[in-house]
C-alpha cells in the first residue's frame, strides 16, 4: 500500500510540474491564434483562466497529499506547509519515500 501511495505522490508532482511548464507556451500559442483568427484576446484570456484553474487544482492536490502511514497531510498544516521541501511527515515523522510498517 505504501509503495502505491508514493507512486501517486510522484504522479501528482509530475502533473504539477507539467502544468506549470506547459502554461507559458500554451498561452503564447493561444495568444498568437487568438490574434490571427479572431483579432482579439478572448482565446488568450480563456486559456489563461483555464491554466490557472488547472494549476490551482493540481497544486492543491499535491499540497494535500496524505501521509501513507497516518493519513494526515504529509507536508504539514495549512498555515505551516513545507510542500515539496518536506523531508518527513509533519505528524508521524515518516521519511519521504520511506517504507511503512504494516
Amino acid at each position: 500500500m505504501c509503495e502505491q501511495d508514493w507512486k501517486r505522490y510522484r504522479k501528482y508532482r509530475f502533473q504539477l510540474l507539467t502544468v506549470w511548464l506547459a502554461s507559458a507556451p500554451a498561452a503564447l500559442l493561444c495568444g498568437v491564434l487568438s490574434q490571427s483568427l479572431f483579432h482579439s484576446d478572448v482565446l488568450l484570456s480563456l486559456a489563461s483562466v483555464a491554466f490557472f484553474v488547472l494549476f490551482l487544482y493540481t497544486g492543491i492536490r499535491f499540497q494535500n497529499f496524505p501521509c501513507p502511514r497516518c493519513r494526515q497531510s504529509f507536508a504539514g498544516k495549512w498555515w505551516n506547509n513545507q510542500s515539496v521541501f518536506a523531508r518527513s511527515c509533519h505528524h508521524c515523522g515518516l521519511a519521504k519515500f520511506g517504507v511503512c510498517e504494516e
